[in-house]
C-alpha cells in the first residue's frame, strides 16, 4: 500500500459542504494557514487522524472539526460520523444565525423560574 499526501486547500470553498481535513504534523502550517485563510463559511470539517496524541489533538481542536475518523479509512461507521458531523455543523450555523433568539429564549427562561419561585414563596 502505497501513503500519499492529502493536498491542503489553499483557502474555503464555498462549494463544499463537507471537508475531510489530513492532521499530519509535517503539514501543520498548511493546515493552520487554511485556518487563518477568510472569514467566509467553512463547510463541515472531519480530520482524518494516523494516531492521537497531544499536538494531533491539539490541532484537530484548533481546526474546529465536528468529527474524527482515523486511519486508515474503515468503511464501518463512516457514515455515522459524517451524518453526525453534518447535523451537528447545521444546528450550530442555526444557532449562529439567530443569536438574538437564543438570548431571548434564555432570559426568557429565566423569568419563568424566577416566577415559579416568587409563587412558590408567596403561596
Amino acid at each position: 500500500m502505497v501513503e500519499t499526501q492529502w493536498p491542503i486547500p489553499e483557502c474555503w470553498t464555498g462549494s463544499s459542504d463537507v471537508m475531510l481535513l489530513a492532521v499530519e504534523h509535517d503539514v501543520r502550517g498548511d493546515i493552520q494557514r487554511l485556518l487563518k485563510s477568510g472569514d467566509g463559511p467553512r463547510p463541515t470539517l472531519i480530520a482524518v487522524v494516523g494516531y492521537e496524541d497531544p499536538s494531533t489533538l491539539q490541532l484537530v481542536l484548533e481546526a474546529g472539526a465536528v468529527a474524527v475518523i482515523e486511519r486508515p479509512i474503515r468503511p464501518f461507521g463512516l457514515l455515522t460520523n459524517l451524518t453526525i458531523a453534518r447535523s451537528i455543523w447545521l444546528e450550530n450555523a442555526k444557532r449562529k444565525a439567530y443569536p438574538q433568539t437564543e438570548r431571548k429564549l434564555s432570559g426568557l427562561q429565566r423569568i419563568q423560574k424566577a416566577k415559579a419561585v416568587l409563587m412558590d414563596g408567596q403561596g
